[in-house]
């Protein structure tokens, strides 16, 4: 897990050459656009628009975080303030098995780690780091959020 201000997301790229192709997105989106869903940079990188308040998830969701096996997340944080809970993957319980068309499997939370992400941030998730974005910071905030979603070459990871 990285977090960080948006300002500094291209000193990263020698980590993460992708974020080349995902910076003119991040300078020039507005969130006027009516674009919904997801969209496609290349085959390997695409983003979602996100806009919540912060507190709003499903009461059955409290305690469970999500965990992708094939994409790595790239959060950046175009206004509001929450708090994203984080804990590294271990033994931890499973809520609902994973979703290959989503890329997306939960897990019952244990210790999480409260980051708090404002305006101006990023925060880079890497699979088997489970988060859960969209917790209130210290009030209810409004959420502009574009969340980019990397294919990860996993092919030269052991376990």
């Amino acid at each position: 897990m990285i977090i960080d201000s948006l300002k500094n997301l291209l000193k990263y790229r020698k980590l993460i050459p992708e974020i080349e192709s995902i910076m003119p997105y991040v300078s020039l989106y507005t969130f006027n656009e009516s674009s919904e869903g997801k969209t496609e940079i290349n085959s390997n990188i695409f983003f979602i628009k996100n806009e919540y308040e912060t507190g709003s998830l499903p009461s059955e969701l409290n305690g469970i975080m999500e965990n992708h096996r094939v994409h790595m997340d790239i959060q950046c944080v175009l206004s509001g303030d929450e708090l994203i809970e984080y804990e590294r993957l271990t033994d931890h319980e499973v809520f609902k098995s994973y979703n290959t068309e989503g890329d997306v499997e939960l897990f019952h939370s244990k210790e999480p780690i409260k980051i708090n992400a404002k305006a101006g941030d990023f925060v880079i998730l890497f699979p088997g780091e489970i988060h859960m974005p969209g917790r209130i910071s210290e009030t209810k905030s409004q959420m502009k959020k574009l969340v980019f979603k990397l294919k990860v070459d996993r092919s030269n990871v052991t376990k």
